[in-house]
């Protein structure tokens, strides 16, 4: 709420007139916001939405955090260090015990306020690691599950100071993306959270996690969700680019081999359609994946018929993707 300011006494002389003429002026440009500091005015707004998040209405609540996600959005790293702790914990609190709207304004004003501070704080991630886990798996909407991911990752990017914390993490997200049932823009969230946070790794997986990885990523080209495809596309990109090609290859080449006798039996039963109406469709190994996102990128052997907006914007990610792994 804005600072009450104390009323001063009129005064007899032309002194005293003079003064108050000051005050009275100075008194009309905090109202009008004609003369008024813009860091003051910044604190008087944030203290305000700060107190509207203690509210008991939820609507006014979540105004507040609307409005605190606005003022982070335009940097008050001073207002942010000055109410670290208070912030954090109005956002747990709001993940824990608010509706499906303020949990989601929540975690999207957590991600912001994490990055505003941009600092490193082990103890601090694993404090609101478990509310960001209990609502990315169990939040009361879709999109208040997806905010919460998405925080996850910013938070683990930004505060965790142990490669254990972010492989900790990454697998906790893979959990997500991997279950068909948890919604295609969740699994995007979740997948692109994955692929951030994989780029911080101080030392790169051993093959046998790579081995692991890529038929699962690889498997989602097929999926019938435009951005599901391109976050598994830039995942494998990735991961690609990470590891090398060298490396990806030799983790392959056993797997190839393994498959040869399984497709030249699928041939002789007839099988064998691109892109079919499933989500689950396996691809492994390097060329295929490049294969398929040849074909992604131009829609070539994608029978699922999408809107010409979404057709160009998958034929664009996958071309850049495509570039990057050739």
């Amino acid at each position: 709420m804005g600072k009450k300011r104390g009323k001063k006494g009129a005064g007899g002389g032309d002194d005293d007139w003079e003064g108050g003429s000051v005050a009275s002026e100075s008194t009309t440009a905090s109202f009008l916001g004609a003369d008024a500091s813009p860091e003051v005015e910044r604190a008087d707004e944030w203290g305000e939405a700060l107190d509207w998040t203690y509210e008991s209405r939820g609507s006014t609540r979540e105004r507040g955090w609307e409005r605190l996600a606005g003022l982070l959005r335009n940097s008050v790293r001073e207002e942010c260090w000055q109410h670290a702790a208070t912030v954090i914990g109005r956002c747990q609190a709001a993940l824990k015990k608010g509706g499906a709207t303020e949990a989601t304004l929540a975690a999207t004003a957590l991600a912001l306020h994490v990055l505003t501070l941009g600092e490193p704080d082990e103890s601090g991630y694993q404090g609101v690691l478990p509310d960001l886990l209990r609502a990315a798996k169990h939040g009361k909407s879709a999109a208040a599950r997806a905010a919460a991911v998405d925080a996850l990752a910013v938070c683990c990017f930004v505060m965790a100071e142990d490669d254990r914390s972010t492989r900790a993490a990454l697998d906790e997200l893979r959990g997500v993306w991997a279950k068909r049932d948890a919604g295609a823009p969740l699994r995007a969230a979740a997948l692109r959270g994955w692929t951030f946070l994989f780029t911080s790794l101080a030392a790169l997986p051993d093959a046998a996690a790579v081995e692991a990885l890529l038929p699962a990523a690889a498997a989602l080209l097929h999926d019938g969700d435009v951005e599901l495809r391109a976050a598994a596309g830039e995942a494998i990109a990735v991961v690609y680019h990470t590891c090398g090609l060298d490396q990806l290859e030799a983790v392959l080449e056993g797997e190839e081999e393994e498959e040869g006798e399984d497709e030249e039996e699928g041939e002789g039963e007839g099988g064998g359609g691109e892109g079919g109406e499933g989500g689950g469709e396996a691809v492994s190994g390097l060329s295929e994946v490049v294969g398929r996102m040849r074909d992604l990128a131009t829609n070539r052997g994608d029978r699922q018929r999408r809107s010409r907006r979404d057709r160009a914007a998958l034929r664009g990610a996958f071309r850049d993707i495509t570039r990057i792994i050739e």
